[in-house]
């Protein structure tokens, strides 16, 4: 599963969400 290694990864985290909403982080 991919986690947020960084905090600056979190951003990155709702771009993902968007375009992957099914690797929301558990």
């Amino acid at each position: 599963l991919w986690t947020p290694q960084n905090e600056n990864d979190a951003l990155s985290e709702q771009e993902l969400l968007e375009d992957y909403p099914l690797l929301r982080p558990l």
